[in-house]
């Protein structure tokens, strides 16, 4: 998904012919991209706190990318839902999408503070996040790549309203 993410944007970055956008619509699999969505949203909310000693001795890259998975997939939503023939093609899955776009709203408006003090907390002491442990950059990984997402998800709504 990661290297599908990477050509839709090198596409639509050199207004060049969108394939991988075309053949998500063509073969109908964008609601295959919602529901690889919502199941590493609720793999990230439900089971990586119960896993997450185990999650962070793995090596630094692959406990960021088990967590990064889901931030990958929002992106390429946000790439190919700038169509309007991808808004079509999801199809009801659209509605779940504009569910998990709330539901990171929400978490945004709530937790605002922390993600104020966990950026300033790198910003003011670039040193410190060297001394974090592997639990603690985890978990700073995690409340980053959960700000990205709630971000693309701004992108994402604007464009299912543009295409209403």
């Amino acid at each position: 998904m990661d290297r599908l993410n990477i050509q839709a944007h090198k596409n639509a970055i050199g207004s060049s012919d969108e394939f991988v956008m075309e053949s998500f619509c063509t073969l109908d699999k964008m609601p295959f991209i919602v529901n690889d969505l919502l199941t590493a949203e609720v793999w990230k909310t439900n089971v990586l706190p119960l896993m997450m000693e185990e999650v962070a001795k793995l090596s630094t890259i692959k406990s960021y990318m088990c967590v990064y998975h889901e931030a990958s997939v929002c992106n390429l939503l946000e790439v190919m839902l700038y169509h309007k023939t991808a808004c079509e093609s999801s199809e009801d899955a659209l509605v779940e999408l504009i569910d998990y776009c709330y539901r990171k709203f929400l978490h945004l408006q709530c937790n605002a503070e922390m993600y104020a003090k966990n950026r300033d907390q790198c910003l003011n002491d670039p040193k410190k996040k060297l001394n974090f442990t592997p639990v603690q950059d985890l978990e700073h990984n995690v409340k980053e790549i959960e700000f990205n997402s709630a971000m693309i998800c701004f992108s994402i709504i604007r464009f299912i309203c543009d295409h209403i």
